[in-house]
């Protein structure tokens, strides 16, 4: 997938043969597009891409662990869920699985492992 400007690309302009691909990963990108190009993608590799049969979407900020990043003050939802701040949208999982299941898509969670962003370098 191929963004510009946050606007996913017209993929049949570029010189990629769409019938090969059987995945496709998306990572720390996803929360800066706005809900309607969010959709927009997930629609396009549907149409455009057949046979991809797994897309990986990682990094996605939990809006229901907001408080697990945010210990002192969370930011009010609107931040959270604007594509263009600093962290982009929050989504929680209700969120994606309506977002994923609208564009045709099944969908299953998974997260990494207890300890994963945490960091023991010295001070």
């Amino acid at each position: 997938m191929f963004f510009q400007r946050k606007t996913p690309l017209n993929v049949s302009e570029r010189n990629l043969a769409p019938n090969v691909l059987p995945k496709h990963s998306v990572i720390s990108s996803f929360d800066y597009l706005s809900p309607a190009d969010a959709d927009e993608a997930l629609r396009l590799l549907r149409r455009k891409f057949v046979n991809i049969k797994t897309v990986f979407i990682g990094n996605i900020p939990d809006f229901d662990r907001k408080d697990c990043f945010y210990t002192k003050i969370t930011p009010n939802p609107e931040e959270l869920w604007d594509h263009q701040s600093q962290i982009g949208n929050w989504r929680s999982c209700e969120d994606f699985t309506k977002l994923a299941h609208d564009t045709g898509w099944d969908i299953q969670f998974s997260s990494m492992p207890a300890g994963f962003y945490q960091t023991t370098l010295p001070l």
